[in-house]
């Protein structure tokens, strides 16, 4: 399978997961066809986005009920989401947006697993990059820290945060505004103050 080629992704990822098992993303990234995070990300974004597939309890994936028709049907993906037209911004392939669509999909994360799946051989200093969004993103409610931390790091390490994303509110990433210290969500059109703690 060319993973260059439009479409290819999702509709392999539809075909995979057509038996209806819920898939963590590991067990999708290794069952699935040989392709990169950030392939694999936005693959499982585009069916959340046209309704074909479902985040679970558990991390795991699961087609729904129009996914599972598509499946049978042997959709072939070629474009965006379906559905009613409205006007939308066009997404910009940015490292924030391809670190957003990370968020969307791990649901649970630390910064060097966003950094890893947002960042591409031109960007320069990814894990600060992740880190300064992720406290606007905090402040603005987008975003919470978890208490208990992932295990690893060097020895003597208490090891790494963690994050949830606990709100949602599309597939375009919300950007910072300094002049007035807000998030500007695309996706529902407002501004979101940056003032919690």
């Amino acid at each position: 399978m060319d993973t260059r080629k439009p479409g290819a992704v999702p509709t392999a990822l539809l075909q995979l997961l057509a038996d209806g098992v819920c898939r963590t993303r590991d067990e999708i990234a290794t069952q699935g066809p040989t392709m990169k995070g950030r392939q694999l990300s936005d693959g499982l974004m585009r069916l959340c986005d046209r309704g074909y597939m479902a985040k679970m309890a558990g991390d795991c994936f699961q087609l729904t009920d129009a996914g599972l028709t598509a499946a049978k049907a042997g959709t072939i993906i070629t474009s965006g989401p379906k559905g009613p037209t409205k006007i939308v911004h066009r997404r910009k392939d940015t490292f924030r947006g391809r670190a957003w669509t990370s968020m969307r999909i791990r649901h649970y994360f630390t910064i060097g697993e966003v950094a890893g799946d947002a960042q591409r051989e031109e960007d320069k200093e990814p894990g600060q990059n992740v880190t300064r969004y992720l406290l606007q993103l905090r402040k603005a409610g987008y975003v919470a820290e978890l208490a208990r931390r992932q295990k690893g790091g060097p020895r003597g390490s208490i090891g790494y945060k963690r994050y949830v994303l606990v709100k949602n509110t599309g597939p375009n990433a919300p950007v910072y505004r300094a002049a007035k210290n807000v998030m500007h969500d695309f996706n529902t059109g407002e501004d979101v103050p940056c003032s919690l703690d």
